[in-house]
């Protein structure tokens, strides 16, 4: 996640303006290995895969955020019903979360993308930094989320 918070802020105009020359050129053998790698870790972890799916978009296939903000959820929509399979045949699978997770995407989802088409990708950008940073203090146990939510 620091990883991603440093890319956004390394030439941010990387993340703001496609870049068309990316976009037209055919995929290199290294960008099909780092995407096959981000699927691996998204098979067996899905924990920030959004975050390494942006990073591969933008900064390998040339895509600004906005559109490769789509392009990743589209991703995710394909790969996640045969983990999601994986899950229900091992018994793992807490349906009440699930559904309540599953309105919460959607919700989300909806207000994210009207502000995303509102606001463009600097939006989207300042977005991702606040929530990376805000999930790293979490993690290093600077703040504590759950009781943030809880008071």
């Amino acid at each position: 996640m620091i990883l991603m918070l440093g890319f956004i802020f390394y030439k941010p105009q990387l993340w703001l303006k496609g870049q068309e020359e990316l976009i037209n050129k055919k995929v290199s053998p290294f960008i099909m290995f780092v995407f096959f790698l981000i699927g691996i870790y998204g098979g067996f972890i899905h924990v920030g895969i959004g975050y390494l799916l942006l990073m591969g978009i933008v900064l390998g296939a040339g895509y600004d955020l906005v559109k490769a903000n789509a392009i990743k959820v589209f991703i995710v929509l394909l790969y996640v019903p045969f983990s999601l399979v994986v899950f229900i045949y091992n018994d793992q699978v807490n349906y009440l979360y699930g559904f309540v997770l599953a309105i919460g995407n959607v919700l989300g989802a909806v207000l994210a993308s009207k502000l995303a088409i509102e606001n463009g990708a600097n939006f989207i950008r300042w977005v991702i930094a606040a929530v990376v940073a805000i999930t790293a203090a979490n993690v290093f146990g600077l703040i504590d989320i759950k009781s943030i939510l809880a008071a």
